[in-house]
């Protein structure tokens, strides 16, 4: 049984979270604290496995109770998030300081949703207690020098090679140390499917935007992918991407579904993965970055039978080593987060390099 400490302003959110929490017999709520202050204490004295752990607080609130914990205490720190522009953004400076993930707060119409919420709130748990707990340490040697294919049709619209990245918990922590580390002139859209609930991936997009020289943003249905741009799936969409068939030269555009989840995940990273495979045949880079579960492993598979190249990140810096674990037999490299973009770059180059000499 793992122990867990329930952080909470609220009275009445303190005991929906914890009846919700110990209705499964692999967690129990060792003690309840109602700021950020308190929740110091208890963390010392109960000693929890996990802390579920709210953002808006009196006295100290959410952001400083887990710099505290993560630099005094550290262990899994969920986050409970409102459905708010400004509490998404500091969900995702909470990610950045060491929370494994967040969930998002009961809000409405509760008992309408106890269900689904319940389920959320116990996966990630599950997923938290897996998850190994390091030192944050973002990397700061900036982005890598590249030079992209001399082709003169290598323009933002004509797209020849594609890089899907897929990742999971500890995922959107592992993408702001890859995304802003590629080179603004890389000549292929960037396409990721983060699993995460629909309402944030927006403000995820945007944080990434403010951090990276690429331009970031969350994919919109029949856009059209242009080199050098980063699309993030929405929360609940599948994304694939398909080639417009009315263009007089190739376009390629950004298909979003709601089909049933695969793998119990809505976005899918197989889909994407399957769906660039299958218009960029020897021309993709597939990433898949820490999560739980396999998502992500069918696709790899798919990418290396095609000619492409997959990369995936190792276990000693995987948040939970779940995911790249199943896809790291199709793997031509495994490594270490801060090693990625530099691996992804040398695969470009290898992929433009195949681009010339079909070309002489």
């Amino acid at each position: 049984m793992y122990n867990v400490l329930v952080v909470d302003d609220s009275v009445f959110m303190r005991k929906i979270i914890s009846d919700l929490i110990n209705s499964d017999p692999q967690f129990k709520v060792i003690a309840t604290a109602r700021n950020g202050n308190e929740a110091l204490d208890k963390v010392r004295i109960y000693n929890p496995d996990v802390v579920t752990l709210d953002i808006e607080m009196p006295i100290m609130n959410g952001l400083e109770a887990l710099y505290n914990i993560m630099n005094k205490y550290p262990r899994p720190v969920i986050m409970l998030s409102a459905y708010s522009q400004k509490e998404a953004q500091s969900t995702f400076k909470a990610i950045e300081l060491g929370a494994i993930d967040f969930v998002p707060k009961p809000s409405g119409e509760i008992s309408l949703d106890l269900n689904s919420i319940r389920v959320e709130i116990l996966n990630k748990l599950r997923s938290a207690v897996q998850a190994k707990i390091r030192k944050i340490q973002a990397i700061s040697r900036g982005p890598i020098s590249f030079q992209p294919s001399s082709s003169n049709r290598s323009t933002n619209q004509f797209i020849e090679k594609i890089l899907v990245i897929a990742s999971s918990t500890g995922g959107p922590r592992a993408l702001v140390e890859v995304i802003p580390n590629l080179p603004i002139n890389i000549d292929c859209p960037i396409l990721v499917v983060q699993h995460m609930q629909s309402g944030f991936t927006k403000s995820f997009a945007d944080r990434l935007n403010s951090l990276s020289i690429l331009p970031v943003s969350e994919a919109r249905q029949d856009e059209i992918i242009q080199n050098g741009h980063v699309y993030v799936a929405p929360g609940d969409f599948h994304m694939t991407i398909v080639k417009d068939p009315k263009s007089k030269f190739p376009l390629f555009r950004i298909q979003l579904d709601e089909r049933e989840k695969m793998l119990g995940v809505r976005p899918n990273a197989d889909y994407l993965f399957e769906s660039a495979a299958a218009i960029f045949p020897n021309n993709i880079v597939g990433v898949v970055l820490t999560g739980m579960g396999r998502d992500g492993s069918r696709g790899s598979n798919l990418i290396k039978n095609v000619g492409g190249y997959v990369i995936t990140e190792d276990e000693s810096t995987s948040v939970v080593f779940g995911m790249p674990k199943m896809a790291a037999p199709y793997a031509d490299m495994v490594a270490p987060l801060y090693d990625i973009p530099q691996h992804i770059i040398t695969f470009i180059r290898k992929l433009n390099k195949k681009e010339q000499r079909k070309k002489n």
